[in-house]
């Protein structure tokens, strides 16, 4: 006989209802905290991205500070206005496009080192890479103009806080080429819009004027001091990342403003105490038994290509282009160092120590900085020597590279010795 089934526990129900909204809820806060996942990665990635392309626009920077003041030397010279390859690489378009190509910015690996590798059929799969072959995408000028012009300079035009003073200029060519190309002139003057914002009167002092030192680690000057210098400088915007828009679409998730830059070229007149641009030694006497230096005080900084101090030598500053030896026992502003001043972290440890400014000091050392000494030799004296003496003729720039590198091109007094007595005696007659 089959008996009624007998329930142990207490009677209940299931409500399909209860159930139903509770696995609901609990399947909509995983969608959520899924898509929540998703959109924190998505933004990470962005981030990401946007700081390899500021990576890459640093480098293109360097790039900028090394090509630029060798193609503005160029328009001075000789035939630099002839149409053709050599003026079109002097233009602004051209310096910028370079300078993506030297910091490889369009790729993350070059064809040549996927050559190198044994991996040229190989697929990238950094979504940062591409041609940028668009340079108007990435650069433009910040006054408004076409985007055929991708710099404003600061010659007549006073854009406001934040921007250097700006220079003058009556001569139009000057005005109309420096939009094209970065051009070089003794027309460039201070003048009105460089009125209360230099050191001296512009009325006086409108070739060079007193300007402080830029905050940068190369001790011509300490940041901030008052130096003679003239500063020609053009603004830009700088967008790397505007250029693949398309691909990325980082914009749309991180925008970031474009960022506004000035490259400067300063003209120094030298202000050192001793300066050359090949290798110095400091500390011993040229004598047959090198003696060293004694009772010998240099007030101010001293530049050279490459530089060595002996021995138990004492010196302010000391700057150099490519190398710096400092003997045991010797002192640069004070500071004694062991092994290579420019050992890592030496610099900013000095400075934490001292509140003050690192004594010696690289070009490479300054981040986007270089320093160009102009060193004619000779010709630097000799206004009729072969180099000086061939005229210069269709230029970009209207004052010509031997007129603006030679002393003697310059002089406003010139005492020329046409004729002597004889051959044997050099008694002016």
């Amino acid at each position: 006989m089959r008996l009624p089934r007998k329930r142990t526990g207490r009677s209940g129900f299931v409500s399909y209802t209860l159930v139903l909204t509770t696995g609901a809820m609990l399947t909509m806060l995983t969608i959520f905290a899924y898509k929540r996942a998703m959109l924190s990665q998505r933004v990470q990635t962005s981030v990401q991205l946007r700081m390899d392309y500021s990576e890459k626009e640093d480098s293109v920077l360097r790039g900028i500070v090394a090509i630029a003041p060798n193609r503005a030397m160029r328009a001075m010279q000789n035939s630099s206005a002839a149409a053709g390859t050599n003026r079109d690489s002097l233009r602004w378009q051209n310096i910028f496009s370079e300078a993506l190509t030297q910091a490889n910015a369009a790729t993350s690996i070059s064809s040549a080192m996927k050559t190198t590798i044994g991996k040229t059929t190989a697929l990238s799969a950094n979504v940062g890479d591409g041609a940028l072959a668009t340079t108007n995408l990435i650069f433009t000028n910040v006054h408004s103009a076409a985007n055929t012009v991708y710099v404003t300079p600061g010659v007549n035009r006073d854009l406001g806080t934040g921007y250097p003073p700006a220079l003058s200029s009556a001569v139009s060519s000057v005005t109309t080429n420096d939009l094209t190309y970065p051009i070089i002139s003794t027309d460039k003057e201070y003048g009105s819009y460089a009125s209360g914002k230099v050191g001296l009167p512009v009325s006086t002092y409108n070739k060079f004027n007193l300007l402080r030192y830029p905050n940068i680690n190369f001790g011509y000057a300490k940041p901030g001091e008052m130096f003679v210098a003239k500063r020609n400088w053009w603004a830009f915007s700088l967008d790397l990342a505007d250029h693949d828009d398309h691909l990325t679409s980082v914009q749309s998730v991180v925008p970031l403003s474009r960022r506004q830059m000035v490259f400067s070229i300063y003209e120094v007149p030298s202000q050192l105490a001793i300066s050359a641009a090949s290798f110095m030694s400091l500390g011993r006497h040229g004598d047959t038994g090198s003696s060293l230096w004694q009772n010998v005080t240099i007030q101010g900084n001293i530049f050279a290509g490459k530089a060595k101090l002996e021995d138990n030598a004492s010196l302010e500053t000391l700057a150099s282009r490519r190398e710096v030896s400092v003997g045991s026992g010797s002192k640069i502003g004070g500071q004694s160092f062991v092994g290579s001043p420019f050992a890592q972290g030496a610099r900013e440890q000095y400075e934490v120590n001292n509140a003050g400014y690192f004594p010696v000091s690289l070009p490479s050392e300054a981040g986007r900085a270089a320093f160009l000494p102009i060193s004619r030799g000779g010709d630097f004296f000799d206004r009729y020597s072969d180099n000086n003496y061939t005229a210069e003729s269709n230029t970009l720039s209207n004052t010509t590279w031997n007129e603006y590198s030679s002393g003697a091109m310059q002089c406003a007094m010139r005492l020329d010795v046409k004729k002597g007595t004889s051959a044997s005696n050099s008694t002016i007659t």
